[in-house]
């Protein structure tokens, strides 16, 4: 099955409280955070959404050969949930004008809406075979709104932000957000989520290294070497 266009949605808030620095300036393997993190998602996507938490934020340089489009949550440090609201719907307006369709079902009828790629701006050793496989995972399964990867244990550990969508989640998250909810996990539970078991996992990224996340100095400790 031919795979659509694939948009990758980039996370890059937070006040990186724990770290002590912005996350998306430190250094890993002699690159940024964000490069490393771009450089794994970039053979993936078409196009690249980078999603600030506040307009005062600065991003560091990095190098990418897709079209890239930064955007600011609408309210500053809002949380991941919002951030990925202003990325979805940013490419459905996007799209909508691109494609001339009025509904979701018409856009997705005639196979122009992309999938979504997300992922969040600590997660320096993202596997690209890993992202390649959710993204033709949920071409796969037309009935799944997300692909999400889960623990050994199953639910409720899961991995929001190493994940692909369908572009018709944003209804939904728009809806949960209104409600004044704002965990991504909990919104997980009202999609048709196909999740992604460890052993499936380790195929694609046997040291599960897409899965880590740097929150603190600390964490440096016990990750793995590249």
């Amino acid at each position: 099955m031919r795979l659509p266009p694939v948009v990758g949605i980039v996370l890059c808030g937070g006040q990186s409280t724990r770290m002590g620095q912005d996350k998306n300036q430190v250094i890993w393997a002699g690159r940024t955070f964000l490069q490393n993190v771009l450089s794994a998602v970039e053979p993936v996507c078409t196009k690249l959404l980078l999603i600030k938490s506040a307009p005062e934020q600065a991003l560091p340089e990095f190098e990418i050969r897709i079209p890239v489009e930064i955007l600011v949550d609408e309210l500053p440090h809002s949380g991941p949930a919002a951030s990925l609201h202003v990325g979805l719907e940013a490419l459905w307006r996007s799209c909508v004008l691109e494609s001339r369709a009025a509904t979701v079902h018409s856009a997705e009828s005639t196979e122009t809406l992309p999938l979504v790629l997300v992922t969040g701006n600590d997660s320096p050793l993202l596997q690209t075979s890993l992202l390649s496989y959710l993204a033709h995972r949920l071409q796969e399964h037309a009935e799944a709104d997300a692909v999400v990867p889960c623990s050994s244990t199953g639910l409720p550990e899961s991995y929001p932000l190493c994940a692909t969508y369908r572009l018709r989640c944003r209804e939904s998250l728009s809806l949960y957000l209104k409600q004044g909810h704002r965990s991504l996990k909990g919104w997980l539970e009202q999609l048709r989520v196909d999740w992604v078991a460890t052993s499936e996992l380790k195929v694609h990224d046997p040291d599960l290294r897409s899965l880590l996340n740097f929150n603190s100095p600390a964490d440096f400790q016990s990750a793995p070497k590249q």
